[in-house]
């Protein structure tokens, strides 16, 4: 006797049942590997977007904060260092805070996600104002 395909009423029809199954489960994996990328593109933007608004608040806050700068030098700063970071920040504001003592910088913005949504982003510096201190105030 010998042994071959199953080709029993039981077995004709089990096999009946599963014809396509390969298919849909070849669109399920598929559509969850699509998900899996988009998400990553998206987590991509997004960081490089905070990343961009970081750079900018540094730049900003380290002119700033200068002995003779002005909050002023600092936004005018952000603003050009954003615009050479292309679009990675829609809609970028920047707004820089100068006292006797402290310089605080805050840039928010937008990312825009693959399928349209807009992600907010918003990055702050706060340092101290530099200044000058002469040897005999230093206690030398």
């Amino acid at each position: 006797m010998r042994a071959g395909p199953d080709r029993s009423a039981a077995g004709r029809r089990k096999a009946g049942r599963e014809r396509g199954s390969g298919t849909a489960a070849t669109v399920v994996v598929m559509g969850l590997l699509g998900l899996l990328i988009i998400g990553m593109v998206q987590y991509a933007a997004d960081i490089h977007g905070q990343q961009a608004a970081q750079a900018a608040a540094s730049i900003a806050l380290a002119t700033a904060r200068e002995q003779n700068g002005s909050a002023a030098a600092g936004q005018a700063a952000a603003a050009s260092e954003l615009a050479q970071l292309t679009t990675a920040l829609h809609d970028p504001s920047v707004e820089v805070q100068r006292s006797a003592t402290e310089v605080t910088v805050t840039i928010t913005g937008t990312v825009t996600t693959v399928l349209g949504i807009t992600q907010h982003v918003t990055a702050t510096a706060t340092g101290p104002v530099d200044r000058f201190t002469s040897n005999t105030e230093a206690g030398s």
